[in-house]
């Protein structure tokens, strides 16, 4: 579980073009190859999957993606290992470390700069190689398939919402805790080729495609 970079709440989605990520991972000391592109301010805080974020507190527009091999990727994720903004750059922290700076900083630049963000990659048609989507139809912004646009005959589903209480102290924030999992689930998904895409409708099927597959297999995962 990656913790907000920064306590301020004064951080905000900045539109703009996707930069060449990090080859090799960006935790301090790791040389496994970076396979992972991961958010440092999730979707959740800034509404919306963005490669840039702003801070008016330190008067800078920031890189919102850093490459992570899937193991420090899966580590971030359960919160076993933090990614912290220090005003300059990046920190990677875990049990063993504290304040490190990442072996690779997505880029800053003043706030009141005029010049405008960095221009798309001419390689991989503009995509950085992380990213790259081997298909048509994808996000602008992640690159992950969107979903097949629904018959325009189709009467609208009648909907219900569905809560479930979590914790959310000190220990644990249970509703960020289920968010990440329920992105990692529609990662893993998209790769076996089934594509959800960013809305929250989405959540549903992702979820429900999960437990449906645990129920199937639970014999086999609990071995």
């Amino acid at each position: 579980m990656t913790r907000l970079p920064t306590e301020s709440r004064a951080v905000q989605g900045v539109d703009g073009p996707p930069y060449e990520l990090n080859i090799v991972c960006a935790k301090p000391g790791c040389l496994q190859q970076s396979t992972d592109p991961h958010h440092l301010w999730r979707r959740s805080e800034l509404i919306g999957a963005h490669w840039w974020v702003e801070l008016p507190a330190d008067d800078a527009i920031v890189g919102n993606v850093v490459g992570l091999c899937r193991t420090h990727h899966h580590q971030v994720t359960i919160n076993g290992a933090w990614i912290t903004w220090n005003g300059r750059g990046f920190d990677w922290s875990d049990m063993l470390t504290s304040g490190e700076p990442l072996s690779f900083q997505p880029p800053v630049r003043p706030l009141s700069n005029e010049e405008p963000l960095p221009d798309l990659p001419e390689k991989n048609g503009g995509q950085p190689a992380a990213l790259a989507a081997p298909f048509e139809g994808s996000c602008p912004t992640c690159k992950r398939p969107l979903p097949h646009p629904k018959p325009a005959q189709e009467p609208k589903r009648l909907r219900r919402t569905w809560s479930i209480t979590v914790p959310a102290d000190e220990r644990e924030n249970g509703a960020e805790m289920l968010s990440t999992l329920l992105e990692e689930g529609r990662l893993e998904l998209a790769k076996a080729g089934l594509p959800y895409g960013d809305a929250d409708s989405a959540n549903y099927f992702v979820l429900s495609t999960i437990l449906g597959l645990f129920v199937a297999h639970a014999e086999d995962v609990l071995a």
